[in-house]
């Protein structure tokens, strides 16, 4: 089974999208991505024999979409929770 590395679809601008993968972030021409990539979703890019994505045969991963979405609302509530602590003085 080869190698595969997931991105989360940042945004679509004109004819790119821009990835994210931990520090990563990558501008892909939208041509060389599935048709059906939202925004906010995550896609899993299967690497070639170099170790580069391989685009053309990303596919969307629900299941790696709700454990992004899940970890994002957990680190937006940690945010928020140390931000209402600094603005309550004791």
């Amino acid at each position: 089974m080869p190698e595969e590395r997931f991105y989360s679809i940042e945004r679509v601008e004109r004819r790119v999208a821009v990835l994210v993968s931990g520090t990563d972030r990558v501008i892909v021409p939208l041509d060389q991505l599935p048709k059906t990539l939202q925004e906010g979703g995550t896609i899993g890019v299967p690497l070639d024999s170099e170790g580069a994505p391989d685009w053309r045969n990303a596919q969307r991963d629900p299941a790696e979409t709700e454990l992004w979405r899940r970890e994002a609302e957990k680190l937006l509530e940690e945010a928020m929770a140390k931000q209402a602590d600094a603005s309550n003085p004791d």
